[in-house]
């Protein structure tokens, strides 16, 4: 994310602050960081297909190394949660999967 992206992340999810956060596409883990200084209590759990860019690795977040598409997210309450997604992969499959999965919110950069 560029500065103005990060800006209305940060916004938002300070704004909002959902009690999970699920971030799909970490790449650096700069987002990671930027949604503990917005919403320090939220949960957050950490998607990629590749962690081997991870600069910043939070010691509160869980990571898991699959796609977004791929994950049982039983036990996640659905309406307290922002998925977040810069994965870099088609909006309209992510949003559709997103509302499978029973999830009402989503950010993007």
């Amino acid at each position: 994310m560029k500065a103005p992206h990060a800006f209305a992340a940060w916004f938002m999810m300070k704004t909002l602050q959902p009690k999970t956060i699920i971030e799909s596409g970490v790449w650096k883990g700069q987002g990671t960081w930027l949604f503990e200084q917005a919403c320090p209590s939220a949960k957050i759990i950490c998607l990629d297909v590749n962690f081997s860019n991870l600069i910043y690795k939070s010691e509160k977040a869980r990571y898991i190394e699959k796609d977004f598409s791929l994950i049982d997210f039983e036990g996640v309450d659905k309406d307290s949660t922002i998925c977040f997604f810069d994965d870099h992969q088609n909006a309209l499959h992510r949003l559709t999967q997103m509302k499978w999965k029973g999830f009402k919110t989503v950010a993007s950069p």
